[in-house]
């Protein structure tokens, strides 16, 4: 996937709708969770802005001050001792459907619990506390969110111009995933 074309004023506002993602990743980073670091360099990069000035500071630190021996260094483990590359991908594969499903659900007046998590894990093969782990994971809630808004602002084309989309990006800014404080 390549970032978007993007105009100064998009990128800004696609900037300005993740603050709040960066400022929860430099607290994340500088609680020890290496892996932030990448991972806010990876929405910089989709999104075509520039690295908010911790994600500099840090990257210089740690591969020209520290001199570090592997990228796990610099970044964190992909996956934690004793986890399955497997199960993790197998859990991010579903986790998409299984958000939207359990929001389809309620919507429909099933209350989000327990019972609800085992009906839809049986729909995907899970069992009730995987689902319930992905449907209240931060980060799988937030790219759901922000898939959702990218299927809205995709239904735009053909016929978007750059003012169309930083209209809507004006228009929607509020609805972008906002993580809690911690």
């Amino acid at each position: 996937m390549s970032a978007p074309k993007m105009s100064p004023e998009v990128r800004a506002l696609f900037k300005e709708a993740n603050r709040r993602t960066f400022e929860e990743a430099e607290r994340d980073y500088r609680a020890g969770k290496k892996e932030a670091l990448i991972e806010a360099i990876a929405v910089c990069a989709l999104m075509d802005v520039a690295l908010p000035t911790w994600v500099r500071e840090a990257i210089i630190a740690a591969c020209l001050e520290s001199k570090p021996q592997s990228w796990d260094d610099v970044f964190g483990r992909p996956l934690a001792k004793g986890k399955s590359a497997a199960a993790k991908q197998r859990r991010n594969s579903i986790a998409m459907g299984v958000i939207g499903r359990v929001r389809e659900l309620n919507s429909k007046g099933e209350p989000i619990g327990p019972a609800l998590f085992r009906k839809v894990g049986k729909e995907f093969g899970a069992s009730g506390g995987t689902v319930s782990n992905i449907y209240y994971d931060k980060q799988a809630t937030a790219r759901f969110e922000n898939l959702k808004l990218q299927v809205e602002l995709k239904a735009l084309e053909p016929d978007v111009s750059e003012d169309m989309v930083a209209d809507w990006l004006r228009q929607n800014i509020h609805r972008l995933p906002r993580p809690n404080k911690a």
